[in-house]
């Protein structure tokens, strides 16, 4: 999930009739901070929130912790920075 991009209440209820009568099973992922970067992860309560009303709506999810944010060391978070030091 990214912060504006697609944690709206209307993307979930596009997630949602994209897959009506689907068996799956969703797993919300926030978006690691990215060293210098403008995309950011939610707030936790419009996380929350997006996790309750896609289940209102239906679809079985889980909301997944992501491991290294507290040293940077992410998905994304190390190459970014290794961009970032090499000048791209």
């Amino acid at each position: 999930l990214f912060e504006g991009i697609n944690d709206s209440r209307e993307q979930v209820a596009s997630l949602a009739r994209l897959l009506a009568g689907l068996n799956l099973h969703v797993n919300l992922i926030l978006a690691n901070q990215p060293w210098q970067s403008q995309f950011q992860p939610p707030a936790p309560a419009a996380v929350l929130a997006f996790q309750e009303e896609l289940r209102r709506w239906g679809v079985k999810c889980t909301l997944r912790r992501s491991k290294g944010l507290d040293i940077n060391a992410g998905c994304g978070q190390l190459r970014s920075r290794l961009l970032a030091s090499a000048g791209k």
